[in-house]
């Protein structure tokens, strides 16, 4: 049993090294150079949930949300508590337009960090993505009542304020998205066109 022990405690070693080496090159920007590291130490050890949401995070970064998700799936699978692999695991699903289960996702993310912004921002995406307009304004404000300094939140309602016909809450929304991000280019443009819309100079018009 000792032994045994022992090389399981050299495998668990040999493979924080590689995921280590595979974070920092993560960082410097070497994405496959990282990716090749992430794959060696996963097969070392497969049930370790933190790995697995390393290797998520490296795919995301790559644009794979495909094999970013099914890492998520097998953090969260091995580790039902682990906050961060529900978030971005949801995120992810919402990007590949699996909106039921990436509901599911964030929903049992909220169980777990019921004030953070994020999973209602994202959450307000999975529901304005299905076309319930009226579910994602409640879902932006919400994340903006946790944390009125988000611009991502004021542009996303603004944008359903847009959407459905309320160019003056539009514009608000878009207003403060950009006093709180001043290069925000997409809040930038979206108020544009609202101010346009309501025959009203934009910003910075002669």
């Amino acid at each position: 049993m000792s032994n045994s022990t022992g090389a399981d405690a050299k495998v668990m070693q040999k493979a924080k090294a590689l995921a280590d080496k595979a974070a920092a090159r993560h960082q410097a920007g070497d994405l496959e150079g990282a990716e090749k590291l992430y794959r060696r130490a996963l097969r070392l050890v497969r049930h370790v949930p933190q790995l697995h949401g390393a290797v998520a995070e490296l795919y995301e970064d790559l644009g794979d949300p495909a094999r970013a998700a099914a890492h998520y799936r097998q953090a969260v699978k091995l580790a039902p508590a682990l906050f961060p692999g529900w978030l971005n695991l949801g995120a992810c699903l919402l990007d590949l337009g699996e909106l039921d289960e990436a509901e599911a996702a964030l929903r049992r993310a909220m169980t777990l960090k019921p004030r953070e912004p994020l999973v209602y921002y994202n959450l307000a995406g999975v529901l304005e993505a299905r076309g319930d307009s009226n579910g994602a304004i409640a879902s932006y404000e919400a994340a903006l009542k946790l944390k009125p300094s988000f611009p991502e939140a004021r542009n996303g309602l603004g944008n359903v304020f847009r959407a459905t016909g309320q160019p003056q809450l539009a514009v608000e929304q878009f207003e403060a998205a950009v006093a709180l991000r001043p290069d925000y280019a997409e809040a930038q443009a979206a108020l544009a066109g609202c101010l346009e819309a309501l025959g009203k100079d934009s910003p910075g018009a002669n």
